[in-house]
């Protein structure tokens, strides 16, 4: 329940009125769902593991069970019903090989707190299917793991916190699709795509050589399938790129000058050599001043570079440039990289070259 309590009004007049009185509002709970399902041949006792993550937030649930219903083709039966609990619940399950099952997960909740006055229902119900088999040969197949960008351009080097597109080929005798995968030790979706199936990998936050392990998929029915081999990919992690943002640049024509401004992040130090760079619509280069990483106050630069050609143009060419190393060890400098640039329109004046008057006498009023 949230309370609203309102103790005045304004009036158009400017006047204020005290009063008491109170509003109250049922915040609904969140509706429960089945996540994370599992199920698992456990080869030794000849059984089942099924489990699965009933998350209740809120305490909404009023009932719950699972029904284990066997296929015998043409109905289905019965076979056991087991009582479900909000949070993790694991069953084992004593089934006949080769026989389809289905595992009928219901709930019934409310959502109402119940305390409002209001004749309004908000119960309701959830029901999840899951067609499981003991001992199927799944046939399951999985390899050809590549690696790309976002972008889908096919590289093994990426930088810090930049997501990797895992693509993988996978394959089953049955009609279930991967559904998730464990990289990493981390749960990831899988999606599907014209050619396979690949997972968006959060980015890395260490530089360096590094492992990329697929150690489990699980099937759309909770098959889990442990991976043993061609399940790694390796790749290079660079050091973070720098970044300049909202680049500022503007012209003092009087003063021949730049005013200059931008914030430049650089975490991972990569930068060396910088400078901003002004040339002229010509291509001229009429302006060059280098800044160090201490000329930044909090990751911003502000200041003047000095044009040495003050003549007239259209416009400016206004760069940053550095020398950029993104490798860990230092050996792939790429020299004057530009980090930003933008045109600046030259500001309107006329510059006059000569000029000579009629004559060089005239009478008073005379033109």
């Amino acid at each position: 329940m949230q309370e609203f309590h309102i103790t005045k009004v304004g009036l158009k007049s400017g006047q204020t009125v005290d009063i008491d009185y109170t509003e109250k509002v049922d915040v609904l709970k969140t509706a429960p769902s089945v996540e994370n399902f599992l199920a698992e041949e456990l080869v030794d006792t000849a059984q089942m593991q099924v489990s699965f993550l009933l998350a209740d937030a809120d305490s909404a649930l009023t009932d719950s069970r699972m029904e284990v219903l066997k296929n015998t083709g043409e109905a289905f039966t019965t076979v056991d019903v087991k009582k479900v609990s909000a949070g993790e619940n694991v069953f084992l399950l004593g089934l006949e090989e080769d026989a389809t099952y289905t595992l009928h997960i219901s709930a019934q909740y409310d959502r109402d707190s119940n305390a409002l006055e209001a004749a309004e229902d908000h119960s309701g119900s959830l029901a999840v299917m899951k067609e499981i088999q003991l001992n199927i040969d799944y046939q399951f197949s999985f390899g050809n793991m590549s690696v790309e960008t976002a972008d889908g351009i096919h590289t093994e080097k990426f930088s810090k916190n930049q997501p990797v597109i895992l693509r993988v080929e996978s394959g089953n005798a049955t009609t279930f699709r991967p559904d998730r995968a464990v990289v990493n030790g981390e749960i990831y979706p899988v999606e599907q795509s014209e050619n396979g199936y690949f997972v968006t990998l959060n980015g890395f936050t260490q530089t360096g050589t590094t492992e990329i392990r697929v150690e489990q998929v699980v099937l759309e029915n909770g098959k889990v399938f442990w991976l043993e081999k061609d399940n790694i990919s390796t790749v290079m992690i660079l050091k973070e790129h720098p970044e300049v943002a909202k680049f500022s640049a503007r012209e003092d024509a009087k003063n021949g000058q730049f005013y200059i401004a931008f914030p430049l992040t650089d975490a991972d130090h990569t930068l060396s050599n910088r400078k901003i760079l002004i040339q002229k619509a010509e291509g001229k280069t009429v302006g060059e001043q280098s800044f160090q990483a201490g000329d930044l106050r909090d990751g911003v630069f502000s200041g003047t570079v000095r044009l040495t050609d003050t003549g007239l143009t259209a416009s400016y060419m206004v760069q940053i440039v550095a020398d950029c190393d993104l490798s860990v060890d230092g050996s792939e400098t790429e020299r004057q990289k530009v980090l930003a640039e933008q045109e600046v329109n030259a500001q309107p004046r006329t510059l006059i070259t000569a000029g000579k008057a009629g004559q060089a006498y005239v009478e008073k009023a005379a033109i």
